[in-house]
C-alpha cells in the first residue's frame, strides 16, 4: 500500500523538509479523515529521533486518535491493511520505554487502549502473555488483564463482522492458560461471560451467524468450564424462543446428517468394489 512506502521515506526527513506537508494538514484539520491520513504518512516520522519534543507533544495525540478509524476500517472489511501501523505503534512506541516516556500521560493512555483493543485482531493470541507482562511498565498500577478484558468486551459489543468476531473469540480463549486468570475479579469475569453469551443466541439483538454462535459456545466452555453442560442445555432450550430460525436449523442438521450418511454409503460401496476386485484377482 502507498503508506508503506511513504512512511519510511518521511521517517528519513528532518522537520524542515516535512513542514510543507504539515502546513497542508493544518489547512485541512476540519476534515474527519485527516487524522487517519496524518497517521498513515507520518506515524514513523513523528516518533523518530529527528523530531524535537515540542513537535512530538503537538502531534502525538493526532496519531493516537487517527489510528482508531484505521482499525475500524479493517474490522468492518475483515482485512489487515493497516497492521503495519499497529505493529509500529505497539512495539516501537507504546511498549518501548524510551519513546513512551517522551509523550504525555493522556496520549500514552490513548495508545495503550488502542493497542489493547486491536491486539486480538492484528496479533496472534500466543503473544498475549508478553503484552500483559509489559503493559504495567507503561501505565503504573494498572491490572493489565482486567483492562484487556474490559476493552475487548466493548469491542465484542460493537463488532458485527463475522470474521472479526471469530478472531476475537479465538484469541480470548488464550486467557484460560494465563496464571492471572484465576485472580481476576468476579465482576470482570461475569461481564465478559455475559458479553460472549449474547453471541450464542440466533436472535436479536446481535443476530450472530452460526459460526460465531458455535465459536462463542466453545469460548465459554474454555474460559468457564464449570457448569458447561447445564449452560449448553440452557443455550439450546433458549432457541425454542426463536421459532423463525427453526426451519433453517432443522434444514442445516438434516443436510449435515444426510451428508454423513451419503459419505458412509460411498465408503461402503468403495470397500465392496475393492473386495470384489481382490476376490476376482485371487480367482
Amino acid at each position: 500500500f502507498f503508506y508503506e512506502m511513504l512512511a519510511p521515506y518521511y521517517e528519513t526527513l528532518d522537520t524542515t523538509n516535512v513542514d510543507e506537508l504539515l502546513q497542508s494538514f493544518h489547512k485541512l484539520w476540519t476534515s474527519p479523515h485527516i487524522p487517519s491520513i496524518f497517521t498513515l504518512l507520518l506515524h514513523r516520522w513523528l516518533f523518530s529521533d529527528r523530531v524535537d519534543q515540542s513537535q512530538l507533544l503537538k502531534y502525538a495525540n493526532v496519531v493516537a486518535n487517527g489510528a482508531k478509524p484505521l482499525r475500524r476500517w479493517d474490522v468492518r472489511r475483515g482485512e489487515t491493511r493497516f497492521k503495519p501501523v499497529f505493529l509500529y505503534l505497539a512495539y516501537e512506541v507504546t511498549l518501548s520505554p524510551k519513546k513512551v516516556q517522551a509523550i504525555t500521560e493522556d496520549v500514552r493512555n490513548v495508545l495503550v487502549l488502542y493497542v489493547v483493543q486491536s491486539f486480538l485482531f492484528y496479533e496472534t493470541p500466543q503473544r498475549l502473555p508478553d503484552l500483559l507482562e509489559r503493559l504495567p511498565s507503561v501505565i503504573k498500577g494498572i491490572n493489565a488483564l482486567e483492562l484487556f478484558m474490559q476493552e475487548n468486551c466493548r469491542e465484542l459489543e460493537q463488532i458485527s463482522v463475522e470474521s472479526a468476531l471469530l478472531r476475537y473469540l479465538e484469541g480470548l480463549e488464550t486467557m484460560a492458560t494465563l496464571p492471572q486468570w484465576n485472580r481476576v475479579a468476579k465482576v470482570s469475569k461475569a461481564r465478559l461471560q455475559s458479553t460472549i453469551h449474547s453471541l450464542t443466541s440466533p436472535g436479536g439483538p446481535r443476530y450472530p451467524p452460526r459460526s460465531v454462535r458455535h465459536a462463542a459456545i466453545h469460548t465459554l466452555d474454555v474460559l468457564y468450564p464449570q457448569g458447561r453442560h447445564a449452560r449448553r442445555m440452557v443455550i439450546y432450550l433458549s432457541r425454542l424462543m426463536h421459532p423463525l430460525f427453526w426451519p433453517k436449523s432443522v434444514g442445516h442438521h438434516v443436510g449435515h446428517w444426510l451428508g454423513i450418511v451419503w459419505l458412509w454409503a460411498m465408503l461402503q460401496q468403495a470397500c465392496t468394489k475393492a473386495k470384489e476386485r481382490l476376490r476376482l484377482r485371487r480367482d
